[in-house]
Order: C-alpha cells, then structure tokens, then sequence
C-alpha cells in the first residue's frame, strides 16, 4: 500500500541503473511513481505494474526519457485517473512496441503525451475506449516519426482538447484513422496531424455541427496532401478552421465552404497560407462577416491567381486583414462591394501582390486611413483601379496619391453601367424604372461597343416596377440578390449562356411565377427562391447534385418540381412551408435533411 509522493522520483536520472526493482503494491497513491525512472538512460526492463486501478498521477513521466528501454509493462488497469499515464514513456526512443490499453473509459490527460517522442515506435496500441475526457489522449504519439498505422478510434462523443496533437509530427504515418464523431467539442482534433510530412490523404470530417477551435492546425505542415476532406458545416465557431491547412504545400484544391454566415471569430483566420500549390480558392459564400474572419487566409499562395468573390456589404474589424498578401501570381483582385467598414478590414489585404492590376471597389464612402493601411503595399501602384462609385460618378481622393484611379461610367437610357479595364461592362443599377427591361449582351457607347458580362451584385434588387426581365444571349452571370425584393417582377427570361446564379438571386420576388433555370447551370445557391410565393413549377437542370438549404423556403404556391435523376442530397429546409407541395420525385440514394420539406405534407413517389 503506497501513499501520496511516496516514489516520486526516487531513481530519478540514474543512469547507470540496468534493472528495476519489483513494483508489488496493488493500490496505489496520488503521484506515487511520478518521475520513479525518468531520465534512467540505461534502464531496459521495466519491472510490472500490477495495479488495476490507478491514481491520479500515479505513473506520470514514469519512465520518460529512458532511452534504452525496448519493452513497456503490462498496463491492467481498467480504471484509469487524472493524468494517470501522463508521460509515462515520453521519449522512450527504443521503444519499438506499446503496452495494451484495456480501459474503456477514460480520465482526464489520462494519456496526455504518453509516447511523445517515442521515434522508434512502429505500431500503436488499440484505443478501445468509447467514451473520452479532456486532454486525454492529448499529444500521445506526438513525434513518433515512425508510426506508420494509426490506431482506431471508436469514440462517437469527444471531449475538449481529447485529440489534440495525437499524431503530431508523426512523419512516416500515411494515412489518418476515421474519425467517427458526430458531435465535436472545443479544441478536439486541435494539432492532430500537424507535421505530418507523408499524410497523403485526411479522414472525412462528418460532423455537421462545430466546437470553438475543433480543427484549429489539425493537418498544418501536412506537406504531401493533395485533397482536402470535406467541410460539411454550415455554421462556423470561433477559430475552427483557423491554420487548418496551414504549409499544406501538395494542396492544389481547396475544399468547398458553404457557411454563409461566420459565427466565430478567426474561423477561416490562416487556413490555407502557405498552400503554394493551391492554384485556385473555394468559393466564399457568407455574407455576415465576424472578426478577423479571413484574415491571412490565403497568405502566401504563391501560385492562386484568382480570387474568390467577396459577397459580404458589412464588414468587420481586421475581416480581410493581410487576405492575400504574398500571393504573387494573383493578377486580378475580387470586387469589394461592401458599404460598411471596420477597423483594419482592408489592412495588408493585398500587400506583396506583385503581379495585381485590378481592384474594383463599388464603395460610396471612401475607408478610412485604418480600413486600408499597407493595403496595397509592394504592388504595382500605377497599376491598380480604384473604383469606388456613388450615384454623382466618384472621387480620385481615394488613397494614396501614388496610386492611378481610373473607370468609365456608361449611362444609358434605362440602365447605367461600369466599364472594367479589360472592356467588360456589368450592370450597376437601374436608372429610369419601366415595366419591361432587356439587358443587353453588347452596349455602344461614344463609338466604342463592349461586351454586358453579368447582372451584379444588388443591381436591380427592390425595383418594385419591373415585371418582365430578359436577359440577351452571352451574359454568363446573375449575381447574388440582384433581382432580390422585386415584388411585381413576374417573369425573368434567362438565357442558356448563363451559368452562375448566386445566392438570394430572386429572393423575396412575390409575384414570380415565370422562370427556367438553364441548362448550363452546374450548382444551385442556397435561399435563391426564398417567398416566391407565386412560382407554381421549376425544372431542376440535369447535372445538379444539391438542392441547398433554402432554396424554395416559403414558396406557397409551388406544386411541381421536376428533379433530375442526378440529384444526390436535399439540404435542410429546401421546401419548408411549401404548403402546396404534396410529391416528389426523389432520385434513388437521394439524401434529404429531415427539416427539408418541414411545413409541408410531401409524399415521395
């Protein structure tokens, strides 16, 4: 029978000690082996641990750093406690094989760094518990570096930090285990691959819902990744994607992000920088920004040269901050449309964009000295346009005086356009409002013709005269909200050339009842029909995999929708309060959200 401290570091760096001596107690004491043969340099058996339930603290860093022990004792307890292996064999470098671990349930950092450092360990033990604590298997195999098969891991509900740093630094592990859980808590896969060097592929990340920082660096400095897992979330938390894919330098392809709203703080903040393969950015659909949400999100990705488009009219403090600064292949900059700024929102956004040409910016109020400083700072300043654009035309004093500021205006006698630096032209607003408008595929202006390329962004929303809008051949775009809130907008003529509609495209249009979706199409947007409560019929163009979240949300009078054999998931409340709606010819292995059709008495054929 031991008491408390009792053992603490009795033998603590003998290192000439060969043997151990015999460990007979049965119930052990708080700290009671703590440090017994750390640092015994020379020790390569160890004596067995014949307790089966343990003490809180009772074998931390028991044998850590004993460099010379090839085989750990047998761990039979079932019971475990605080911190109870925490350490134990901690930069044991010859241990090539782990004991078992027969608990089930666990206690806090119950195994918390237990083989860190263990670099000759080639196989880890069954992690058989299902029910996890905090910090428990925090850095287990941290620095393993020749790990090659990762455990199982069964648990369904985690606890916060319980994986954090498990496989860290782990450089010859290949593949990652499955990741089961559903439910995520705070800071669980914090660290969980981070160095990963020969990770080629990541687990999938199911979980639906999201905790304060739960993938926070979890396959940073995973250098030979070349796919990312998929983000299914659509509510984000504070820093829970935040250096996710941080120096994944392999990564050509981003994974999609559909959160249109960003509910933490830093949830995107570094996520991809220093991703020099990635030759293309996700989509970024949210339009409700949170603090520093973006910020270096793209930093230093060398070879992007493009640009996501920025949806967002309202901004926060530092929400683009240092964006895409170092991006030097980026030639051409998002719009940045948003009316309302914040401190720092713009700071270092593009700063080190060597080859950067463009910046168009439909902001009537010119930001202030904190929303743009070093904005553009290392570009090419007599190369950047400035466009920022109220109903009287705009003002040069926007920004440094280095800078050339320069656009075209168009006016025209039922709508007013803006003319970009590579003779594209994009609707801006309405000018005299009339019942009927045609949008124009070719414009002539003073003798010169350019091309229309787009509706944009809010461009037509909340006229309340027009009823019937086409739209000529070789327009290829309807930007978000850009007939949003026209209440007697009756019927939109699309052409077949189009192929992007964006989010709240006709939301709110009341009196909607005549609309083909082109063929072109390839993805729907989320809350693009929201209360077009005229709208009867919709044919879904063949090749659409998602009917999104919101989609037909309040269309009460909607009672045929005609799905392609193509569609594969009906995102959470797509038809709610479709109260016309009673079928619908669901596609074999088409997944619906059980909230899809909420409000509704829909029948599936």
């Amino acid at each position: 029978t031991l008491a408390n401290y009792c053992y603490n570091g009795v033998f603590q760096n003998c290192t000439s000690l060969t043997t151990a001596p015999e460990l007979p107690a049965t119930t052990l004491a708080y700290h009671c082996y703590e440090s017994m043969f750390n640092g015994c340099t020379s020790l390569t058996t160890a004596p067995e641990l014949p307790a089966n339930v343990a003490a809180s603290n009772c074998y931390i860093s028991m044998f850590r750093g004993c460099t010379s022990l090839t085989s750990a004792p047998e761990l039979p307890a079932t019971t475990l406690a605080e911190r109870c292996y925490n350490y134990m064999f901690s930069g044991c470098t010859s241990l090539t094989t782990a004991p078992e671990l027969p608990a089930t349930t666990l206690a806090e950092r119950c195994y918390g760094s237990m083989f860190s450092g263990c670099s000759n360990l080639i196989t880890a033990p069954e992690l058989p518990a299902t029910t996890l604590a905090s910090y428990c298997c925090e850095y287990m195999f941290s620095g393993c570096s020749n790990l090659i098969t990762a455990p199982e891991l069964p648990a369904t509900t985690l606890a916060n930090y319980c994986y954090n740093g498990v496989f860290q630094n782990c450089t010859s592990l290949t593949t990652a285990p499955e990741l089961p859980a559903t439910t995520l808590a705070e800071y669980c896969y914090y660290y969980m691959f981070r160095g990963c060097t020969s990770l080629t592929s990541a687990p999938e990340l199911s979980a639906t819902t999201l905790a304060s920082g739960c993938y926070y660096y979890m396959f940073s400095g995973c250098t030979s990744l070349t796919t990312a897992p998929e983000l299914p979330a659509t509510k984000l938390t504070y820093g829970c994607y935040a250096y996710m894919f941080q120096g994944c330098t392999g990564l050509t392809t981003a994974p999609e992000l559909p959160a249109t709203t960003l509910a933490g703080n830093t949830c995107y903040n570094y996520m991809f920088s220093g991703c020099t393969s990635l030759t293309t950015a996700p989509e970024l659909p949210a339009t409700t920004l949170s603090y520093s949400c973006y910020n270096n999100m793209f930093k230093g990705c060398t070879s992007l040269t493009s640009a996501p488009e920025l949806p967002a009219t309202t901004l926060t403090t530092y929400c683009y901050d240092g964006m895409f600064s170092g991006c030097t292949s980026l030639t051409t900059a998002p719009e940045l449309p948003a009316t309302t700024l914040a401190d720092g929102c713009y700071n270092s956004m593009f700063s080190g964009c060597t080859s950067l040409t463009t910046v168009i910016m439909l902001n009537p109020t010119p930001p202030s000295t904190a929303n743009r400083t070093n904005m553009f700072n290392n570009t090419p300043s007599t190369k950047v346009l400035i466009v920022p654009i109220d109903a009287t035309g705009y003002s040069t004093t926007w920004g440094a005086t280095a800078w050339s500021a320069v656009y075209s205006y168009l006016p025209t006698e039922e709508i007013n356009y803006v003319l970009t630096n590579n003779g594209t032209l994009y609707t801006l607003s309405s000018n005299n409002k009339v019942e009927s408008l045609t949008i124009p595929r070719e414009l002539t202006y003073q003798g010169n013709t350019y091309l229309v390329d787009k509706l944009s962004r809010n461009s037509l929303a909340n006229d309340n005269k027009i009823k019937t809008l086409t739209i000529e051949s070789g327009i290829n775009k309807i930007e978000a909200s850009a007939l949003s809130g026209c209440n007697n907008l009756e019927t939109v003529n699309i052409p077949a050339t189009v192929s992007k509609i964006d989010n709240h495209a006709f939301w709110m249009c009341k009196n909607l009842k005549n609309v083909v979706l082109p063929s072109n199409l390839t993805k729907l947007k989320p809350e693009m029909f929201v209360a077009c409560e005229e709208l009867q019929e919709i044919t879904i163009p063949s090749g659409i995999t998602t009917i999104p979240f919101r989609m037909f949300e309040g269309c009460r009078n909607l009672t045929t929708v005609n799905l392609p054999d193509t569609i594969t998931e009906i995102q959470w409340s797509a038809f709610k309060d479709c109260i016309s709606l009673t079928t619908i010819n669901k596609p074999d292995g088409c997944t619906v959200d059980p909230t899809a059709f909420e409000g509704t008495n829909i029948q599936f054929n």
